[in-house]
């Protein structure tokens, strides 16, 4: 035996018997003893018995009203009875009003208390092992079903921005193909004109156009994927910097209204195989996040660098923070910390899409006060299909 020994609570009003059962169970129980109901009623939150053992008759409560006391008061404590002047249905009233689970009569022959109790308290320990497997049942069942929910969430989430999108994209798509059109126009006409710096000008002008342009069709298109469970989309060669340009160049003017500076580090330009557009609304929106937190005249960092199996771009403020209780639900579609009309909660979402789709890791670190940063690791040898 272990030096574990399962409580017993055995109240007799006979202190003889009591020194008795204590010396019989010894080896195999801790047994406390009292002389009284009203006694053990008041000891039980401090023994903590797993088994009380009564017996029948005693003056004041007998031993029939204690253990119904006892069931109404602390059900998992299991109930025995001992007598000496047991009849048949004094035995038929201990078991159906005090739902008791073992009643042995005096005097007891050989170990038959002792093997009596062991059986009980046995039965305790299986009950314990199917209740808690029971519940570890539950739980795994619940946590099963709340990631069901959450996944069931997210698709939904997906779904509407994707069709939303599609909405966006049938309605947009005659436009932006009047703006390529006239985009070609001006460039061809321009053409025509003798060079100066002002046509060199307007011709960066209607290139610029004509890219930007493009980007918007391509991030159409991949938010129009959301509305289903996989996109055809196909990965593409791509430098860096390409992306990087691209977001600093049309961030630029909104960094200069608010007095930020965007400050590139990318010690070398090396290649990926990414998505163009996801990659430039992955790092569009956490610039324009990061924008919208600093303080007037500080700075934006991006960063992007390699080694043999990843890439990594950083974008960092020095801004106000994020309080850890946001920090968990920032990247849920909706949730913005924006006030009415500045922000629609669908940025870091995206975000997010974007990093489960190029199957890449995100970090954040943000201390409030001191800023925030992001830090997101793509593995640099995917070439197919995401």
């Amino acid at each position: 035996m272990s030096k574990f020994k399962p409580v017993i609570l055995y109240v007799d009003d006979e202190a003889d018997n009591l020194e008795i059962v204590k010396s019989d169970l010894e080896k195999v129980f801790k047994v406390v003893g009292c002389t009284s109901a009203k006694e053990a009623l008041a000891m039980i939150l401090e023994v903590k018995p797993c088994i009380i053992l009564s017996d029948l008759d005693m003056p004041g409560m007998n031993g029939i009203s204690l253990l119904e006391r006892v069931k109404a008061e602390y059900p998992h404590i299991r109930r025995a009875m001992i007598t000496g002047k047991s009849t048949e249905v004094s035995a038929i009233e201990a078991i159906n009003s005090a739902k008791i689970s073992c009643y042995i009569r005096k005097p007891f022959k050989g170990n038959e208390l002792e093997e009596a109790l062991t059986k009980l308290f046995l039965s305790i320990v299986d009950e314990e092992a199917v209740n808690q497997k029971k519940d570890d049942a539950i739980k795994k069942a619940r946590n099963e079903n709340v990631e069901l929910m959450k996944t069931l969430v997210k698709s939904q989430k997906m779904a509407l921005l994707g069709t939303f999108s599609a909405g966006i994209f049938h309605e947009i798509t005659n436009p932006l193909g009047a703006v390529l059109g006239a985009q070609a126009f001006i460039a061809k006409e321009l053409e025509k004109l003798e060079k100066s710096k002002s046509v060199e000008k307007m011709m960066k002008c209607a290139s610029i156009i004509c890219s930007s342009t493009d980007l918007a069709f391509k991030i159409l298109t991949n938010l129009k994927n959301y509305s289903s469970e996989s996109t055809p989309e196909m990965l593409e060669a791509l430098k860096i910097s390409q992306v990087i340009d691209t977001v600093q160049t049309l961030a630029k003017d909104r960094a200069a209204d608010r007095c930020v500076e965007i400050q590139i580090d990318l010690k070398e330009d090396f290649s990926i195989h990414g998505n163009l557009a996801g990659l430039y609304q992955m790092l569009m929106n956490l610039v324009s996040n990061a924008i919208d937190a600093s303080k007037p005249k500080s700075d934006i960092f991006i960063r992007a660098f390699s080694d043999k199996n990843n890439w990594t771009l950083e974008v960092e403020d020095t801004g106000m923070g994020i309080p850890e209780e946001n920090l968990q639900k920032l990247m849920d579609a909706f949730f913005t910390t924006k006030s009415e009309g500045h922000g629609t909660g669908l940025g870091l979402f995206v975000v997010q899409q974007e990093i489960d789709r190029h199957r890449a890791k995100l970090d954040i670190k943000s201390e409030v006060g001191k800023g925030t940063k992001f830090s997101i690791v793509f593995p640099l040898g995917i070439s197919k299909g995401y």
